[in-house]
């Protein structure tokens, strides 16, 4: 017995010896590829910004990356080697933004699986994208209205958007009062146009149009500023070469003193309210909202008076006065300054004074605003409805400037400080005080055409 069963322990063991097995191992197997907009149908037209998502599965071994492409003519490639034309990444997803030259098309999408011995998806997920082309739009940045009335310069910005990428933006077209034209190309990198009367503008009624085309030929609707479809922007022609800027809101009597002392000079100006319409609530004021067609603005003339009351529009200044005397343009500037001046901007950068100096809680009526020696100037006074002049800032001159009025000896402040200062280069003349409050002598005009003729050089 014991030896019948160990003959057949060794016919098992002959047996399991015997067997045979392959000398290769099995072939390896392609991945799958899936894609996420895969249907059996093509999809509803849709825009030409698209965001698609894939994966892949491989079941002897790992995927290593993918393939795709969107040009049709492309034959599936077996490996990695023979995949010429078609992209590789290692990412799952990607958003594309398809280029056409027409309002519609349709995209063919293929992505491929490629796995860790470079073999590719044979069958690769597939998906046909009808894609409809969006127009652009356009609109006018937010509190950039026009102002009602401009002279031969205005300003406009706008910013534009497109569904299928701002990408496709290809030009911008513009017009003046009617939409048949002519329209002039700008550049899609350009947001912003001032126009002048060089681009066309001129005393009248006006309206400005604007359109946005993308890189198939599609146009957006037109826009139109002013807004309202009844609406226009009055242009008016500057009138000589002095403009008389009226930065004042209290009813005291500057504006009158002003425009008295220029009648009187015989000389031809402009008057600019750039508070005119303060009270209304859709337009403050007639300030440009752009700094550089304020600019554009004040290179229309050679000379600019500028009187301020306690809130000037130094931010204003500070931006374009420079700018304008390098240009050879002059400038008197009067205004005073709140107890906190820094809360409007620092106005010493433009000017001829260095710092800001004494804080005087008040000046009384009657106080003498004295001339430096060989000023051929008139002393003034201090004469107001209120009595005094409250809360004066005097001026420290920077090393190059030139003194012209200070403040008579009193035992409210030490010395004599300076109120008004003029540049080294006789360009800019800046007043720490209101010109029409010093009328208590009844020489302050005489005093402002003094400088306006040996000063600033008006004939």
């Amino acid at each position: 017995m014991k030896i019948l069963y160990f003959s057949f322990c060794l016919l098992l063991c002959w047996l399991a010896c015997s067997e045979k097995f392959p000398d290769q191992p099995n072939a390896n197997l392609p991945p799958e590829t899936h894609l996420s907009f895969f249907t059996l149908e093509p999809l509803n037209p849709s825009t030409s910004r698209q965001i698609l998502h894939w994966w892949g599965d491989d079941p002897d071994g790992k995927v290593a990356g993918f393939f795709y492409t969107w040009d049709s003519t492309l034959s599936i490639p077996a490996n990695r080697n023979t995949a010429s034309g078609w992209y590789f990444t290692t990412q799952n997803s990607d958003t594309f933004s398809l280029r056409f030259n027409r309002l519609d098309t349709t995209f063919l999408f293929r992505v491929i699986a490629v796995d860790d011995e470079d073999f590719t998806d044979p069958s690769p997920a597939r998906q046909l994208f009808p894609v409809f082309n969006s127009p652009p739009k356009v609109s006018f940045i937010p509190d950039s209205d026009v102002p009602e009335t401009t002279f031969t310069v205005a300003s406009f910005a706008w910013k534009a958007t497109d569904l299928d990428g701002d990408e496709t933006i290809q030009q911008y077209e513009w017009t003046l009062d009617d939409t048949l034209g002519p329209w002039h190309p700008l550049s899609p990198k350009i947001n912003f146009l001032t126009l002048t009367a060089d681009s066309g503008l001129k005393a009248g009624s006006h309206v400005f149009y604007l359109r946005v085309t993308d890189n198939a030929g599609v146009r957006s609707q037109i826009i139109r500023m002013p807004s309202l479809p009844t609406d226009k922007w009055i242009v008016q022609e500057p009138q000589g070469k002095i403009l008389l800027l009226d930065d004042y809101s209290p009813v005291d009597g500057a504006t009158p003193f002003y425009i008295s002392v220029m009648d009187s000079l015989g000389l031809s100006y402009t008057h600019w309210d750039i508070k005119a319409d303060r009270d209304r609530d859709t337009r403050p004021d007639l300030l440009p909202p752009s700094v550089l067609t304020f600019k554009e603005t004040l290179r229309l003339f050679k000379l600019v008076v500028w009187y301020g009351d306690e809130s000037p529009k130094l931010e204003y200044a500070q931006i374009s006065i420079p700018d304008y005397v390098n240009g050879g343009g002059k400038v008197l500037f009067s205004t005073r300054f709140k107890e906190f001046f820094t809360e409007q901007g620092d106005p010493l950068d433009f000017s001829p004074a260095d710092s800001l100096g004494l804080n005087i809680k008040r000046i009384l009526n009657g106080t003498q605003i004295q001339p430096l020696p060989f000023q051929n100037l008139p002393t003034l006074k201090v004469q107001t409805t209120a009595g005094i002049i409250p809360f004066v800032k005097t001026l420290i001159k920077k090393p190059s400037a030139i003194q012209v009025y200070q403040l008579e000896s009193n035992t409210q402040w030490p010395g004599n400080p300076d109120i008004a200062l003029e540049s080294a280069d006789k360009s800019l003349i800046f007043f720490a005080l209101p010109i029409h409050l010093l009328d208590g002598n009844r020489n302050a005009g005489r005093m402002l055409s003094l400088l306006l003729s040996d000063h600033l050089g008006v004939k």
